[in-house]
């Protein structure tokens, strides 16, 4: 098991034992229009290059990240249908109005600290022979944002409605990628109100869903367990309305809320895409057992302990031990890496000595 002992304090930290990370140079990014195809924005920097393709919707259509090993994840985009940061409207349906649309560009900043890439267009509510008058006079703008030494890219959407009368679109998400090319091995996850649900080709929901969910929590995941790769969209969980993962399509989706867009106003909303996320939270209510059996080795088991061991009026080092061993030990079983993180700390009865010897405590644990 491994364990990585870094405890965080009231006042600040108590490290104990930090893991080994390699150090990453800063370098510029860059965004710049590709000489050999010149609807096509490449921005980059010495982690992550993506190519977004205007002619295709604006599509994140390459994605090369340096923990993948530079490798492509974005399967045949010519032919099929992979690309990141696909827009659909929910009545619409798939593959709806934007998918082949050219979006129009400007490259805000192109480095070297920053590079900003702003794409639009607007909405017809046109789709097959089908026409939304809801949907119609909509500008979608889709900003594209990469800092220097970053591997998280985000994209801010803004949705003005440029007609007379008030709208009330659904936006939808999609995201089609493939971590080996087999499109066969990725694992979709997501928060319920049950726990961590995860479904897979031959794994179906713990808690009756499949590829439909309802979230808790503002963020939905896909992962490949033997590659340890994976992807983390965050997104706002205020006008979220459900998670949607296609298995047999590789696909990372969800849809929002219809969302109410009074004439001339914008609803806005933003999306960060981080690749190799490494942490689940576990808090001192969760069911450890059921947590680490779900995580196994495909992340950290980032456990936050009870603060209430250093609040009491008598501190209990046993207790604190024996609350520390219970989640070395059910990470043993499941393969679980761990960390400890003491967090949410409001008193330790003015004894901060307390603080040092919870982290000793957890240092012994962590160390075997």
């Amino acid at each position: 098991m491994k364990a990585y002992r870094t405890f965080h304090g009231a006042a600040g930290f108590l490290t104990a034992v930090a893991a080994l990370a390699a150090t990453v140079a800063t370098a510029a990014v860059t965004a710049s229009i590709d000489p050999a195809a010149t609807n096509v924005v490449i921005v980059q920097n010495e982690r992550l290059r993506v190519e977004i393709n205007l002619g295709n919707g604006a599509h994140v259509t390459s994605f090369r990240y340096k923990g993948f090993d530079d490798a492509e994840i974005i399967f045949d985009w010519k032919t099929e249908n992979g690309g990141l940061f696909k827009d659909l409207w929910y009545m619409q349906g798939w593959p709806g109005e934007f998918d082949k649309r050219r979006y129009e560009c400007e490259i805000v900043k192109a480095g070297p600290d920053e590079a900003v890439v702003k794409t639009w267009t607007m909405s017809t509510g046109m789709s097959g022979n089908k026409k939304q008058d809801d949907l119609a006079g909509i500008r979608l703008e889709k900003t594209f944002r990469l800092k220097a030494g970053d591997r998280a890219l985000s994209v801010a959407y803004e949705f003005t409605n440029q007609g007379e009368k008030g709208r009330r679109p659904a936006f939808w998400s999609q995201h089609a990628f493939d971590f080996d090319g087999k499109r066969k091995n990725s694992v979709y996850w997501r928060p319920t109100r049950f726990g961590v649900d995860w479904i897979a080709e031959k794994h179906t929901s713990d808690y009756g869903y499949w590829y439909v969910a309802s979230q808790n929590a503002g963020w939905n995941g896909t992962t490949h367990r033997e590659l340890r790769q994976g992807l983390m969209f965050l997104m706002d969980y205020n006008d979220l309305m459900q998670a949607y993962d296609n298995v047999a399509a590789n696909t990372t989706e969800w849809m929002y809320d219809d969302v109410a867009i009074p004439a001339g106003k914008t609803w806005k909303t933003e999306v960060r895409l981080i690749p190799n996320v490494r942490k689940v939270s576990m808090s001192p209510w969760v069911n450890e057992e059921r947590g680490a059996a779900e995580i196994g080795s495909d992340f950290v088991y980032s456990r936050k302990p009870n603060p209430a061991f250093v609040a009491w009026d008598r501190f209990d080092s046993d207790q604190v031990r024996a609350d520390l061993m219970a989640t070395r030990k059910v990470c043993e079983k499941h393969g679980c890496p761990l960390e400890f993180i003491l967090k949410d700390i409001s008193t330790v009865r003015y004894q901060p000595e307390r603080l040092t010897e919870w982290a000793r405590i957890a240092m012994q644990v962590a160390g075997g």
